[in-house]
């Protein structure tokens, strides 16, 4: 299978925000599952190699101080 292009999420989230519009306001707008599956396609392929770097060692030690403060 290929992989969906940029512009194929687009056309997809257009198409399916042009139909939800005729039916819904704005607010209520639904994306259908293809929609969120190129989605999430997209933000896994953009963020998925940043959920892998390690936790800074600033951030690790604000973490036990806190930690160490709702254990007293």
């Amino acid at each position: 299978m290929q992989q969906p292009t940029e512009k194929d999420a687009k056309d997809v989230f257009n198409q399916t925000v042009n139909e939800n519009e005729k039916e819904a306001d704005a607010a209520d707008v639904k994306l259908d599952v293809a929609a969120q599956a190129l989605i999430g396609h997209h933000l896994r392929a953009l963020y998925g190699e940043i959920v892998k770097e390690p936790v800074p060692d600033r951030f690790l030690k604000l973490l036990q101080d806190l930690e160490s403060k709702e254990q007293k």
